[in-house]
């Protein structure tokens, strides 16, 4: 099964990914890592400080992964063609807001991406691609058995979008 684990930035993804991949034994693929490694973006961003990426070249390096069972962890990995499942962590934002202070973003950039989070961006964006989304609240900790339950076929009401509003 090819997973995609995606969200806004500070949701908690990468831990829920790795904690993921390891207990199923899936390979985990960091794709923002390798969007800087194997430069499968087309600029830079000074102003806002990251990569502009070309989703035609993530998708032509996701292709190019053999696994069947692979975990993409980023906030891009809706943008591929091919998963099995998304899944869209969530946070509910003012404790999403406290992650981000923590990593010492900006202000602007936490202003952005807590927009992105009320409205439901990622998950919006994700469903105008895939059929099988689901979002999972990892404002707590209980995602990680969320997702498994999921994959276990027991998950359907997670098919529903988060409404923080």
């Amino acid at each position: 099964m090819k997973i995609g684990i995606t969200g806004t930035p500070g949701v908690g993804k990468t831990i829920v990914s790795k904690k993921l991949a390891k207990q199923m034994k899936y390979r985990l693929v960091e794709l923002n890592k390798d969007v800087k490694t194997k430069k499968l973006y087309d600029s830079y961003d000074k102003k806002r400080k990251c990569f502009v990426v070309d989703v035609k070249k993530i998708n032509r390096y996701f292709k190019k992964i053999e696994e069947k069972n692979v975990i993409i962890d980023s906030h891009l990995s809706h943008t591929l063609i091919g998963l099995d499942k998304i899944f869209v962590l969530r946070c509910r934002p003012n404790i999403l807001e406290k992650r981000l202070h923590k990593k010492r973003w900006n202000k602007e950039k936490i202003r952005e991406n807590l927009e992105a989070e009320y409205i439901s961006l990622i998950s919006w964006e994700a469903r105008q691609m895939n059929k099988n989304v689901y979002d999972v609240d990892n404002t707590g900790s209980k995602a990680l058995n969320t997702i498994k339950q999921i994959i276990n076929g027991r998950g359907n009401k997670y098919k529903k979008q988060i409404n923080w509003m």
